[in-house]
């Protein structure tokens, strides 16, 4: 077994399963503190969120690297809410954020893609925010980690191969992207492109199973006929969520060159991005780890269910299926909860 010090079981759990063997024990203690942010989605206390990206990719002085327009909002948005005192809920003192700027990462593989993202959380005065490579982050911690994967059409990935470059099919990058967040964790993504790394493809449908699955509201431009530089930033106004912030449109800048466009593929040519869901077989195969099982267990238990050897249930139950050593950390962790809450979840061993 792998003692883990640093994440919260649900942002371990594929990794546990894909890269360690299913070994890993999470043993941090302060992991939960960021479950109450609105912003997720699903499962309570699932920490973890997967956006849909239906925006296309660009190649950058030919091919040199690449950056996703529609991503940088995405990120960009995303940080917005974890930093705004009306995502999280009022206390005594009224909504407090318990999150810094420097603790949050936002991440690509991609070197224009974070030029751009730094150049547009900077517009938005989240200088703090710390922008980098994936690769950069080897070592580092952070309590919340956006993990922009970028690549969003197929006839890149032959390049991609070739350089070792991006994060699909390079699983040692992406290894260190995914287990690099304490409390947090987004992954934005075209999940088109994704499926086809069977890395990806298990992380996906982990966060389908826990409904941690966010839609694209963006609308792609007319597909009459191919965008142009001054189409483009016209069908930027009309696509811009009416949600977000003002400052969301000040990005487009960052976001748009005149010279990347003659590139762009007719939109509406690839698979609806929201459509997608896993394979079968993908779902076919169960809980994708003993920390996934976990979770589930301790999901039934805030929902009233009464664990133990004499409560009724058998073998194929998360009782039994998490193992014994992950029983106890999930058991202990929630009795700590409890205490700190004042609640008594009712858990019986």
């Amino acid at each position: 077994m792998v003692r883990n010090y640093r994440s919260h079981p649900a942002i371990l759990a594929v990794p546990s399963a894909f890269f360690y063997n299913d070994t890993l024990i999470p043993e941090a203690r302060d992991a939960h503190r960021l479950e109450r942010w609105t912003g997720w989605k699903g499962t309570t206390g699932f920490p973890v969120k997967f956006i849909l990206n239906s925006g296309h990719d660009e190649s950058y002085e030919e091919a040199v690297s690449f950056y996703n327009p529609r991503e940088v909002q995405i990120a960009v948005k995303a940080v917005q809410s974890l930093l705004s005192p009306s995502s999280w809920p009022s206390g005594k003192d009224g909504a407090k954020v318990p999150i810094l700027e420097n603790e949050i990462a936002v991440m690509s593989p991609f070197r224009e893609q974070v030029k751009r993202l730094r150049k547009a959380l900077r517009i938005v005065s989240y200088k703090g925010v710390n922008v980098g490579p994936a690769e950069a982050y080897q070592g580092s911690e952070y309590r919340f980690v956006i993990i922009c994967t970028t690549r969003a059409r197929e006839r890149f990935l032959k390049n991609d191969a070739e350089k070792g470059a991006g994060l699909v099919f390079e699983h040692r990058r992406a290894n260190v992207a995914l287990t690099r967040a304490k409390e947090g964790l987004i992954v934005v993504g075209n999940p088109w492109i994704l499926e086809r790394d069977p890395l990806w493809a298990k992380w996906m449908s982990f966060a389908w199973r826990h409904s941690a699955v966010e839609l694209d509201s963006w609308k792609h431009p007319s597909t009459s006929t191919v965008a142009t530089p001054k189409a483009k930033s016209e069908s930027n106004k009309e696509n811009q969520d009416p949600n977000a912030p003002n400052a969301i449109a000040a990005i487009s800048s960052v976001c748009t060159t005149a010279n990347t466009y003659a590139s762009v593929i007719l939109a509406g040519s690839s698979k609806p991005i929201n459509e997608w869901k896993p394979h079968d077989s993908d779902m076919a195969s169960g809980l994708v780890s003993r920390l996934e099982t976990a979770l589930v267990y301790k999901s039934k238990a805030r929902e009233g269910a009464v664990f133990g050897f004499n409560a009724g249930w058998d073998e194929d139950d998360p009782m039994f299926l998490a193992g014994i050593a992950a029983e106890e950390v999930v058991v202990r962790n929630m009795a700590a909860e409890g205490d700190e809450n004042g609640n008594d979840l009712g858990i019986g061993v």
